[in-house]
């Protein structure tokens, strides 16, 4: 009997040994596929990321060689300029070239008409001289005829005065033919240096002309130039702005991407400190209890009934923004919220205070851990953060002493946790974020709908 009692003992001490280690085995088989399911999430969202980011490299690729095939436009432009300084320094050249045959021109003319005016006083001086003959001739004809009929003279002399008077005549004749041969020479010479002085003249008038046609050219050419110049500097100053909203978007991207290694990191360090999770969740149901209004709802159960961090309005959206002129795709991991000057930022919900820290550009960042896995994150706080010897962290406001918080403190609802500073535009924002785990969330979604 007693050593039936004994076995029976035995083996209901094995088998509950057996159950607990089936029980055990099961656990860890389910903790097991949890991890490999987080795991199998993880790769997940990796692979987004990867693929995110390849689609940026993408865009800026892209965005690069529109910038490379605006400089080749704007090299061709350069050349089209060269060749047409070229052409107006050639027809420039040439207009010199008119200007100079115009100034000969117009050197001929004058002295042409010098040489008319010259022989228009040689002629004059030939008509006096030859006038003044005539007149002395006559007067001689005159006398000599008078002496004839007054005096009283022989045939033979009458003979000899009609001979004279004859030869008188004679000589008269041939002075008055020499003088109208002369005379006509200087015509025909006067109407050759007018012929000459108006062929240069009708030269001289061409050369106006072309003169005007060049100096039209010329102006053309200008005009051409200072479009193409004209031109040529909006290139210029597109490719600027193009390199430069390039450059901001690739700085852009590569500091969102610091940003959303820092703040992952920082919430994987917060998971894996399960000992201070557990802590928080205890001091967030202690410190619930010890309220007289009591929180009856999770933040799981507040979506889109959570109060405004600050009031403003949305300036940077959460998720993809796409940059249709520069081809690119920038991810946010939370939302912007421009706000009034000295606005002070509040707590959405209660909780506890799990990090105070400086993330570049963002700035001084409070996460805020409210329980059941989800956080809040303000950034863009103004102040000064201080540790202490056991290391806690406190950020001070520097514009009201009032106002300052620490790490694993406990915060209420509609808490004030510090002054909203300026970002690089000199804009008062709040950076807002909401993260499940290690999953970011739409803030918009979870926020009171304005």
């Amino acid at each position: 009997m007693k050593s039936q009692l004994i076995f029976i003992i035995f083996i209901t001490i094995l088998a509950s040994t057996l159950i607990c280690e089936n029980q055990t085995i099961e656990e860890l088989d389910k903790e097991k596929e949890q991890i490999k399911a987080k795991l199998k999430e993880k790769n997940k969202k990796i692979d987004e990321l990867n693929e995110e980011l390849e689609e940026i490299t993408k865009s800026i690729i892209i965005t690069t060689e529109a910038l490379n095939e605006k400089i080749d436009n704007i090299i061709k432009k350069q050349e089209e300029l060269l060749n047409l300084k070229d052409s107006i320094l050639s027809t420039e050249k040439i207009l010199i070239s008119l200007k100079n045959s115009i100034s000969n021109i117009n050197f001929d003319i004058n002295k042409k008409e010098k040489e008319i005016k010259k022989q228009k006083n040689k002629i004059r001086e030939k008509e006096e001289i030859l006038y003044e003959i005539k007149k002395e001739l006559e007067i001689r004809l005159e006398q000599t005829y008078d002496s004839s009929i007054k005096n009283d003279i022989s045939n033979e002399e009458k003979i000899y005065l009609i001979d004279y008077y004859h030869s008188v005549q004679e000589e008269d004749l041939q002075l008055s033919n020499q003088y109208r041969k002369q005379k006509n020479r200087l015509k025909k010479d006067k109407e050759n240096l007018q012929k000459i002085k108006q062929d240069l003249q009708d030269d001289k008038n061409r050369m106006k002309d072309k003169q005007k046609i060049n100096d039209q050219i010329i102006e053309n050419l200008n005009e051409t130039k200072n479009k193409k110049e004209e031109s040529l500097s909006i290139l210029n100053n597109e490719k600027e702005k193009l390199k430069e909203k390039l450059d901001k978007k690739n700085n852009q991207k590569n500091v969102k991407k610091q940003q959303m290694e820092t703040i992952n990191s920082i919430i994987s360090d917060l998971l894996k400190d399960k000992k201070r999770n557990e802590k928080i969740k205890k001091d967030l149901i202690e410190k619930r209890k010890q309220k007289t209004q009591i929180i009856s709802k999770n933040f799981k159960e507040m979506k889109g009934r959570l109060q405004w961090p600050v009031d403003g309005n949305i300036i940077t959206k959460f998720g993809e923004e796409v940059n249709e002129e520069l081809n690119t795709k920038t991810e946010n991991i939370g939302i912007e919220i421009k706000c009034k000057k000295n606005a002070t930022a509040v707590t959405i919900m209660d909780g506890i205070v799990s990090r105070i820290t400086f993330i570049p550009v963002l700035g001084n960042t409070i996460l805020i851990d409210h329980g059941d896995d989800y956080k809040t994150i303000y950034s863009n706080i103004e102040g000064t953060i201080i540790e202490d010897k056991n290391g806690i962290k406190t950020i001070y406001s520097n514009t009201d002493d009032s106002i300052f918080v620490s790490e694993s403190q406990y915060v209420s609802n509609k808490f004030k946790i510090g002054i909203i500073g300026v970002n690089s535009d000199g804009e008062n924002t709040l950076h807002f974020q909401i993260w499940y785990k290690d999953t970011v969330l739409n803030p918009e979604q979870w926020l009171i709908k304005k």
